[in-house]
């Protein structure tokens, strides 16, 4: 009859909605890549506004070198610098479990795969970075980043021997500017060398490059060339960066800061001086005080360094080195009395 017509009706409409609740309507791609992308610049602006206080910049601030926006020391002053405080760390968790439920939504995008490795790696969960790298290699269509970005974990996780294949395979499927943009030493040698290095013929400059990263090849005994590795994982740290958006006190990713990561591989921690005016950054950034000299970076001009007798300074310990490296596989490296 008409009252049971109703109430059929109005039935099928509860069920309707109940089946409407039940279904998640899942965000657009876009909308996913925006909210990595904020969720990313959000833990950048946390470790710089809570960076602690590592000294005053004063006018007398010396510097050993300058390249670029940046002022180089050699030493870092005052002392060491500081543990990372909580509020950085918890940020960057915050970041990470954000990360990470978009990644299971798209796990093949660079922009949520590439932020989520290198928070994981800045977080000491090398394994999980892994696991998250391989997965993006597996998923996404970009040959050249899905290989660069597992080779990137994978080296920091101290797996050289895998990372050797990962970045071999990013660097064939490179076009020929990426490819000698990788290839190049020009930043890693000194002045005179650079020049020489750079009026060579492109046969002659490939046979230059081979021997130069197997003269500088830390660790002989092991089949991957670490520093080579080291190498290329910078410049895989460097393709993550220059994407992040800027926030405040942090500076655009131009060629000054890729020459820094180049040579000085990822800042392991980050302080922020006093005394310095609102429309300046303050922040400091350390490299990591193990790192040491391996890099034969003047291999034309002086050939080979000669063997010191027993005693004497060891000639691969400069006073200011153009470039270092502390292999991560390896947990202690002590300085040895020359023999």
């Amino acid at each position: 009859d008409r009252h049971q017509t109703a109430m059929w009706g109005m039935t099928t409409g509860v069920l309707s909605l109940m089946l409407l609740a039940g279904q998640q309507v899942q965000p657009a791609p876009e909308a996913i890549r925006e909210d990595a992308r904020r969720v990313e610049a959000s833990y950048e602006r946390a470790a710089r506004r809570f960076a602690p206080v590592v000294g005053q910049h004063t006018a007398n601030s010396r510097c050993d070198e300058i390249v670029g926006r940046f002022c180089i020391t050699s030493a870092v002053e005052p002392g060491t610098p500081p543990d990372e405080p909580p509020r950085i760390t918890d940020a960057r968790r915050a970041a990470i479990d954000s990360l990470r439920r978009q990644f299971s939504v798209l796990p093949g995008d660079p922009a949520i795969a590439g932020p989520l490795v290198r928070l994981l790696i800045e977080d000491a969960r090398s394994s999980e970075a892994v696991a998250a790298a391989l997965t993006f290699d597996t998923e996404t269509v970009d040959s050249v980043h899905g290989p660069l970005l597992a080779g990137f974990a994978l080296h920091n996780a101290g797996e050289d021997s895998a990372a050797d294949v990962y970045f071999a395979r990013a660097i064939a499927h490179m076009d020929s500017t990426q490819r000698q943009r990788v290839r190049s030493l020009d930043w890693l040698l000194r002045d005179g060398e650079r020049g020489r290095y750079r009026d060579l013929p492109p046969a002659e400059r490939e046979v230059y490059e081979q021997v130069v990263w197997t003269l500088s090849d830390p660790l002989y005994l092991t089949a991957a060339n670490e520093l080579w590795l080291e190498h290329v994982a910078r410049h895989a740290y460097s393709r993550l960066m220059e994407r992040v958006r800027v926030v405040r006190d942090m500076v655009s990713w131009k060629r000054d800061l890729e020459q820094l990561t180049i040579r000085y591989g990822m800042p392991y921690r980050r302080g922020r001086y006093s005394g310095v005016r609102f429309d300046q950054s303050g922040i400091v950034e350390y490299f990591h005080p193990e790192q040491l000299t391996y890099m034969v970076s003047d291999f034309l001009t002086n050939g080979m360094p000669p063997q010191p007798p027993p005693g004497e300074e060891w000639p691969l310990d400069p006073e200011r080195p153009r470039s270092a490296f502390a292999p991560p596989a390896v947990r202690n490296m002590d300085a040895l009395p020359h023999q």
